[in-house]
């Protein structure tokens, strides 16, 4: 399961740009590079944010994803940081920001700490935890801002996100420390960064339930937010087929 594991790492990685002028040619494509890491130096350990598709429609495959995800984080080992991503719920307290917040923040796998979000995994309810809208797009550009470091957009106002002290909406992330926030969050709060070096390499795994079918007004935001990002309008990478070109997830 653990190997199986870093081959969809691999396949689906984003890797960080190093600042080291000198890159490690692989003239064979092995990837056994990526997880002969020493777990005692933070910048060796990989990152891993899994972006879970909670919206209504994971009802079929629900009970099928936790049970995999549970054993899949519990086979891990100490070479891995590993995040969780959802999608947003409304009401009960949480605001009407779309997009995606952090539920469990990057963490190394220790035993203490895969053995919390395994639990996290485990006790999520098809109901309860259901989240608004699918929102890749705007959950992509959250993780971004997750992993650099930068002011959160969307987890703040979430009763349910990793911040410091949140013994209420998330009692056994808060008391792991490195949350993703910090106490009492606000719309100017600033990330943990999940990155703690330029040379990490990080990964996303998105488990999706389907077309991820952004409404009109999540889409827009999001191209808003890709503008304001890189300076000037985001250039549209083709996609075959089509169904989802409307969705700024993959830029």
């Amino acid at each position: 399961m653990k190997n199986a594991f870093k081959r969809i790492l691999l396949a689906l990685s984003l890797s960080a740009v190093c600042a080291t002028p000198y890159a490690v040619f692989d003239p064979v494509n092995d990837d056994t590079d990526l997880f002969r890491n020493n777990p005692n130096i933070p910048a060796e350990r990989p990152n891993v944010l899994i972006i879970l598709d909670n919206t209504a429609n994971w009802n079929t495959a629900f009970t099928n994803e936790k049970s995999a995800l549970v054993s899949v984080v519990l086979g891990l080992d100490s070479a891995f940081n590993v995040g969780l991503m959802l999608f947003p719920e409304t009401g009960g307290g949480n605001d009407n920001i779309d997009g995606g917040y952090v539920k469990f923040a990057m963490r190394q796998m220790t035993t203490a700490n895969k053995t919390a979000l395994a639990t996290i995994v485990g006790n999520l309810d098809r109901l309860a935890d259901a989240g608004n809208n699918s929102t890749i797009g705007l959950a992509m550009h959250e993780a971004y801002l997750y992993f650099g470091g930068r002011i959160n957009r969307a987890s703040f106002g979430k009763v349910k996100t990793d911040f410091t002290g949140n013994t209420t909406g998330n009692p056994i992330a808060a008391p792991l420390g490195n949350n993703a926030l910090p106490a009492s969050p606000t719309a100017v709060s600033v990330y943990t960064a999940a990155m703690s070096d330029s040379c990490q390499k990080n990964y996303i795994i998105f488990i999706s339930n389907g077309p991820t079918n952004e409404n009109a007004s999540a889409r827009s935001t999001g191209e808003t937010l890709l503008t304001l990002a890189r300076g000037s309008a985001p250039p549209v990478i083709a996609i075959s087929p089509n169904g989802q070109q409307a969705n700024w997830a993959d830029e």
